[in-house]
């Protein structure tokens, strides 16, 4: 992702657009996989970003929509992922001994729970799965 992308998302948000804020949306949004706020903060601090600054970027994006927030697994403890939101709703597949996210399609699901918010007389807004186990390469 280019600056210019960074500055037409923050642009879009009605965000001020600071070279910090580009610099976190352009290192998570320019991976094909998802990233830890860990190894944000590792390779934005060369660059003269402190911690708490990526941190509070993160969260501005999940509250936003552009990122999703996913439950993971890095050496051995638990800690968030963060990735792009796709354009369509999906869930996430977490192997809780690599890490490693996969996005999933699961409208069937999908349909389910929203049978099961209105069987119980509520109207859910948005709902979010993680399915949390081994990956092919770790079982």
């Amino acid at each position: 992702m280019s600056l210019r992308s960074a500055s037409a998302v923050l642009d879009r948000l009605d965000l001020r657009s600071t070279s910090a804020r580009r610099a976190v949306i352009t290192a998570v949004l320019s991976r094909s996989q998802p990233v830890t706020a860990r190894e944000l903060v590792a390779r934005l601090a060369r660059r003269g970003i402190g911690r708490a600054t990526v941190f509070r970027t993160l969260d501005l994006l999940v509250r936003a929509g552009v990122l999703s927030r996913i439950h993971g697994i890095e050496g051995g403890e638990r800690c968030f992922h963060y990735t792009r939101c796709a354009p369509e709703h999906h869930h996430h597949l977490v192997c809780r001994a690599c890490g490693k996210v996969e996005e999933i399609d699961a409208r069937r699901l999908d349909a389910r729970l929203d049978s099961v918010a209105r069987g119980h007389g509520f109207r859910a807004l948005s709902h979010a799965v993680e399915i949390q186990g081994l990956c092919q390469d770790c079982h």
